[in-house]
C-alpha cells in the first residue's frame, strides 16, 4: 500500500521540481517501510506521515525537505541534550498530543506528552526521527543566488567586526611580543559562557597565554630555507584550472622576503633565470594579488565559502602545513590534537553521550573568526613561524561574482588557506588545555614553569581537537567559554552539547553511547556517471549496514541497469564494484581460474581510473621531481598537469579466499 504514494504526482512545480518530489516521495517511501519492518510504527502511520510529505512539497516546496527538515533535527538533538523539547521549534510538522504530529508515534517513545525526555527513551525512534530529518541534509544542489550573496555579504560584515591586524603582519617583524591580555580594556571585555554567567577573563587570559608559550617554544626552530613547497588539488587565483603550477606566474614581494624564489621556486641556479621569468610573466608578476572567494555547495540553507589562493603562496602554504603536522605529531600536543584522523574524537563523542563530565564543543565561522590578532599572541613564541604565515597570507579578498567587494581581511585566512586547519586546532588545544588546568582543582596554582609542565602533561590527555571541534571535561566548559568569546570566537551553542545524551563530534552522532549518525542522500542525479554510479553504491551499501534494506534497495535500482546487472551482491569484502548484502555466497555469473596467475577469478563491474597526464619538458620537471621526491622504486613522471579519469569496466577479479575452489 505504500508503494502507492511512492507514485504521487506533485503538479504545482516544473518538471524538474516534480521530478525532484517525486523522488523524495518514492525514498522516503522505502524508509518508512524499513520503520515497519522494524516495529517501529504501523502501515497507516507510515502513510499518514507520507501524506505530509507530500503536502509539505506541495505547499512549501523542496525547501521544507532540505533546510526546514535538517533546522528540526538541530532542535531535536538540543531537546535530547537538555532534557525537554520546546513544540515551538517543530511548528513546520504540526501538533498531537503536546507533540509534532509528524511521526508523532516516534516522539511518544522519547518525549512525554509535556515534552520531557522519558528515562528509557526508544534508541531506535531517536535513530528514526534523525535519520527522516536528516535525510538529505547534505544535497549537492546549489543554493539559491539570493542565499549565497546573503552569506557573501555575512563574510564580509564578520570580518569588518574583528580586531585590527597589527603592523607587524605588514612589515614581518614580530621582534614585540603581544600578549592576549595586553592593548584591550580587560575589564570592559566580561564574555557570556554557555551558561550565561559574565566573566572578567584577565587570570584565564594569561594562563592561556602561559600554556601557549610553554607549547609553541617547540615550533621557534621553524627554518624557511629548509622548507619544501607543496601544490594542493584546489583552484588558484592566477592561473586557469588545469595550467601548469609549477610555472608560478606570481611572486609578490612579500612572499620573496621570506622565501626567495630562486631558492623555493627554481631546482637550482643554473636554470633559475630572473630577469626572464619577470620579462615572461604578466605585467605584475610581484604585484600582491587578492585571494578570491568562491562559494561551493555544502547545504541547501547556505554555501561554504573558500578562497583561491596565488599560485605561489598556495604552495609555500601546503610546506607549512607539512612541517606544522610534524611538529604536532612528534611534540606534547599529539595527545590532544589529529589533524589526519577525526576517529578519536568520534569514540570520545560516544562516550560523551553516556557520561556527562565530557562535553562537545563546535564553534560558529571557526576560521572566519580567528583573527591575526589572536594567532600573533598565540604563536608569539615562533616569531619565525609567525613571519612565515603572514609573508604567505593574503591581505587583501575580492568577491568577482556576488557583490564586487574588495576587501582587507581581518581574520588570519579563510578557508582555503592551507594552514588555516592547523593553526585554528593548535589555538582551539591550547585554550581548550589552559581552561582544564584552570577548572581542575590542584593541578597548577602557582608560577613555577615545571608545576605548569607537569600540568600540561596531564591536561593534554583530557582535550581532542580536529579542527573547530572540540572535546573537553564539562567542568571547564565555562573557562574555555569565556577565552574564546574574548577573542571573538563563538560556540555554536546548537552543535554544543555538555548535558543530557546526546553528543557530536566530527561526524559522529551519538545517543546515550549508541551511534544514532543518520545516512545522508547526497544526490538524485541518476546519471551514468561513474562518479554517480559508485555514490549510489556507497549510499546503498551504508543503508544495508544500518538496517535500511528497503532504502538500500531503492537506490540501488536507481543504477542504471546496463551497471546493475554486472554488479556483484555479496557480503565478502572485494577491490570490484559490489552492493552489499547479509546473506552468504555471491552471484558472479562468470568464474575462471587464472593458469598464470594461480588463482580463481570472477568476471565483474569494477571502477578503474587513469591518469592522464600533461607532458612538459622544462626545468619545472626538475623542481616537482624534488617537490614530491618519489621514492626510488615508484613509476614516477612529472607532468604540467594532471587530470583522472574514472571507468566502468568488466574486469576479472581474485575470488574472496573463502569462497576459492
Amino acid at each position: 500500500m505504500l508503494q502507492v504514494l511512492s507514485l504521487v504526482i506533485i503538479t504545482t512545480k516544473g518538471a524538474d521540481m516534480k521530478r525532484i518530489s517525486v523522488q523524495i516521495v518514492a525514498t522516503y517511501t522505502a524508509l518508512f517501510e524499513d520503520f515497519i519492518l522494524w516495529g517501529q510504527t504501523e502501515p497507516c502511520e507510515a502513510e499518514r506521515d507520507i501524506s505530509r510529505i507530500v503536502t509539505l512539497c506541495e505547499t512549501r516546496g523542496e525547501r521544507s525537505i532540505f533546510i526546514d527538515f535538517p533546522s528540526c533535527a538541530k532542535s531535536l538533538d538540543n531537546a535530547l541534550s537538555r532534557g525537554s523539547l520546546n513544540q515551538q521549534d517543530f511548528h513546520i510538522l504540526g501538533s498531537r498530543n503536546g507533540l509534532p504530529a509528524f511521526m508523532n508515534s516516534f516522539w511518544m517513545k522519547v518525549f512525554s506528552s509535556e515534552g520531557i525526555l522519558l528515562h528509557e527513551p526508544d534508541i531506535g525512534a531517536v535513530k528514526a526521527l534523525r535519520q527522516v530529518l536528516l535525510l538529505f541534509k547534505k544535497i549537492q544542489i546549489p543554493c539559491t543566488e539570493e542565499r549565497i550573496r546573503d552569506e557573501v555579504s555575512s563574510f564580509f560584515t564578520l570580518d569588518a567586526s574583528l580586531r585590527p591586524v597589527s603592523e607587524s603582519w605588514h612589515s614581518l617583524d614580530f621582534s614585540s611580543e603581544r600578549c592576549l591580555d595586553d592593548e584591550v580594556a580587560v575589564s570592559d571585555h566580561g564574555t557570556a559562557d554557555l551558561f550565561g554567567q559574565q566573566f572578567a577573563p584577565t587570570s584565564i587570559l594569561r594562563l592561556a597565554q602561559r600554556v601557549a608559550d610553554c607549547i609553541v617554544r617547540r615550533f621557534h626552530d621553524f627554518d624557511p630555507d629548509a622548507l619544501i613547497g607543496n601544490h594542493g588539488p584546489g583552484a588558484v587565483a592566477d592561473l586557469e584550472r588545469g595550467v601548469d603550477k609549477y610555472v608560478f606566474p606570481t611572486w609578490n614581494q612579500q612572499l620573496e622576503r621570506v622565501f626567495p624564489r630562486d631558492l623555493h621556486a627554481a631546482a637550482n641556479l643554473r636554470v633559475y633565470d630572473y630577469d626572464g621569468w619577470l620579462e615572461a610573466g604578466n605585467p605584475g608578476t610581484l604585484r600582491t594579488l587578492p585571494a578570491k572567494l568562491i562559494p561551493v555547495n555544502k547545504t541547501q540553507e547556505k554555501p561554504r565559502l573558500i578562497a583561491s589562493e596565488p599560485t605561489a603562496n598556495q604552495f609555500v602554504m601546503g610546506g607549512i602545513r607539512k612541517w606544522i603536522r610534524r611538529q604536532i605529531d612528534a611534540g606534547t600536543l599529539s595527545d590532544s590534537v589529529n589533524i589526519r584522523d577525526q576517529s578519536l574524537s568520534r569514540d570520545l563523542a560516544l562516550r560523551a553521550s553516556k557520561d556527562n563530565s565530557i562535553a562537545t564543543v563546535d564553534l560558529s565561522n571557526a576560521s572566519d573568526r580567528l583573527t591575526c590578532w589572536t594567532v600573533e599572541r598565540v604563536f608569539r613564541k615562533a616569531p619565525r613561524l609567525l613571519e612565515a604565515l603572514a609573508a604567505t597570507r593574503s591581505y587583501y579578498i575580492y568577491d568577482p561574482r556576488y557583490t564586487g567587494t574588495y576587501a582587507t581581511l581581518r581574520k588570519y585566512a579563510p578557508q582555503g588557506n592551507a594552514t588555516v586547519f592547523p593553526i585554528q586546532s593548535i589555538t582551539y588545544a591550547l585554550f581548550a588545555i589552559a581552561a582544564v588546568i584552570r577548572s581542575t582543582p590542584g593541578m597548577y596554582g602557582g608560577s613555577n614553569d615545571a608545576l605548569l609542565h607537569s600540568a600540561i602533561k596531564r591536561a593534554v590527555a583530557m582535550v581532542r581537537v580536529y579542527g573547530d571541534d572540540i572535546i573537553l571535561p564539562t567542568r571547564a566548559l565555562p573557562d574555555l567559554s569565556s577565552l574564546l568569546e574574548f577573542c571573538q570566537l563563538k560556540v555554536n551553542g546548537a552543535k554544543s552539547h555538555y548535558s543530557g545524551k546526546f553528543a557530536e563530534s566530527c561526524g559522529m552522532d551519538a545517543f546515550d553511547g549508541t551511534d544514532v549518525t543518520p545516512v545522508y542522500i547526497a544526490s538524485i542525479d541518476d546519471t551514468a556517471k561513474p562518479g554517480n554510479v559508485q555514490s549510489l553504491v556507497d549510499v546503498s551499501n551504508a543503508c544495508y549496514m544500518a538496517g535500511l534494506f528497503n532504502l538500500g534497495n531503492q537506490v540501488a535500482e536507481r543504477i542504471p541497469n546496463k551497471f546493475r546487472k554486472d554488479m556483484l551482491v555479496t557480503h565478502y569484502p572485494g577491490s570490484a564494484l559490489s552492493l552489499h548484502t547479509y546473506s552468504s555466497g555471491f552471484n558472479a555469473t562468470r568464474i575462471r581460474h587464472n593458469r598464470d596467475l594461480h588463482r580463481d577469478e570472477y568476471l565483474v563491474l569494477s571502477l578503474s581510473t587513469k591518469v592522464v597526464l600533461t607532458k612538459r619538458d622544462s626545468w619545472e620537471s626538475l623542481l616537482q621531481y624534488f617537490v614530491e621526491d618519489p621514492a626510488p622504486d615508484t613509476k614516477w613522471s612529472s607532468s604540467a598537469g594532471r587530470r583522472v579519469k574514472a571507468k566502468l569496466a568488466l574486469k576479472w577479479e581474485p575470488l574472496p579466499a573463502v569462497t576459492s575452489r
